[in-house]
């Protein structure tokens, strides 16, 4: 907010503004908390909003934004933003004060790129081996599909919706399908996923709230006592990164995609900024990572007891890739094996595994 068309005078004046409106939602929230109501007030947020903003005012560390978007009612509208691109103001706050702290996830490697992107000085790292017998983890990778762009159309969603019933047809339980995007999800539904499936599908959807979203997770839940049914999401979605699917509540994850995000400005503000701070690695840190990481997280939904056996098939190609494969997770990838194009192998494949843990999948 700093240059040749923003005053001083100016500057007051909002300043006095947003004290003005926060004194105003206080009391607002003060009534409302006295009437027995939450104290809720758009008043009071919009100027906690505008605080932000004029604090953060010449920070590179900051992107203000201006975005196109939907509500809910799927109607077009604009968007105010500010947006965070260094975690390390927060973060630093506690480990620089800290003589030691203790991070653990499943999901946090490589490590050179998490301590940098947090913060961490001088880091000790340690990879302890996965506690899940390899005997219970079954990651496939298939060749000739992908959602890459240039690949992405009516043909290619027909072949992957076929692969995905294939498996969703050899497993016998719940199913979990992540896709790189809702695009991706309606390009399963219109090549006739629903219609194919012999398990109920149930759907995550745009702008979804978390009531409707919990009865749509609890009523996928309740099939894995009986034929099973499927969850079809999104990955860096709720259901892809905050659900947890023990047992037979999900013991297939088919992974649709890789889910790199669209070059908005906001991204492009996220590498930009990384690449200026961490010395040319901002596509990496700012782009690929960020993906890869969204994508493992999905693949280890339902690896959550040291007793889940579950499998993991990754409907793209590009997970053979190296570039993509070293920042899975090693228990993952310890258990990658690529099969070529072909229906037969594949459902070999998935046969042999279930076959291995039949007396589980029974009870």
């Amino acid at each position: 907010m700093k240059g040749p068309f923003v005053s001083k005078n100016f500057e007051k004046t909002l300043f006095d503004l947003i004290v003005y409106m926060k004194g105003v939602g206080e009391k607002v929230q003060k009534t409302r908390l006295k009437r027995n109501k939450m104290p809720r007030s758009h008043v009071f947020r919009i100027a906690s909003f505008l605080e932000n903003w004029f604090n953060a005012r010449g920070d590179e560390g900051y992107c203000y934004l201006i975005e196109k978007t939907k509500t809910k009612k799927e109607e077009d509208t604009l968007k105010l933003g500010i947006l965070s691109l260094d975690p390390r103001p927060i973060t630093k706050q506690v480990l620089d004060y800290a003589f030691g702290a203790v991070h653990m996830s499943g999901t946090l490697e490589p490590l050179e790129a998490y301590s940098d992107i947090i913060g961490i000085k001088n880091p000790a790292f340690k990879v302890f081996p996965s506690p899940f017998s390899p005997s219970n983890i079954k990651g496939i990778v298939t060749k000739g599909v992908t959602t890459k762009g240039t690949h992405r159309n009516e043909e290619m969603y027909k072949k992957i919706t076929l692969k995905a019933i294939d498996v969703i047809h050899s497993v016998p339980a719940n199913v979990g399908i992540f896709c790189s995007s809702y695009e991706v999800v309606d390009g399963l539904l219109n090549s006739g996923i629903a219609l194919m499936s012999d398990k109920p599908i149930f759907t995550e959807r745009r702008n979804m709230d978390s009531r409707e979203n919990d009865m749509l997770v609890s009523d996928f839940k309740h099939h894995s006592g009986r034929e099973g049914a499927v969850l079809l999401g999104v990955m860096g979605g709720r259901n892809a990164e905050g659900g947890d699917y023990p047992g037979n509540e999900m013991n297939t994850v088919i992974i649709v995609g890789v889910p790199y995000a669209r070059p908005t400005p906001r991204i492009e503000a996220q590498i930009n900024y990384y690449q200026k701070v961490f010395f040319g690695k901002g596509k990496y840190y700012g782009y690929y990572l960020p993906a890869h990481r969204k994508l493992s997280q999905a693949a280890g939904r339902a690896h959550r007891l040291l007793s889940d056996k579950a499998l993991i098939v990754f409907l793209d190609e590009r997970v053979a890739n190296k570039f993509v494969s070293k920042d899975i997770p090693k228990w993952i990838r310890d258990s990658l094996e690529y099969v070529p194009d072909s229906e037969q192998i594949l459902k070999e494949k998935i046969k042999v595994f279930f076959e291995n843990h039949i007396d589980r999948f029974k009870s």
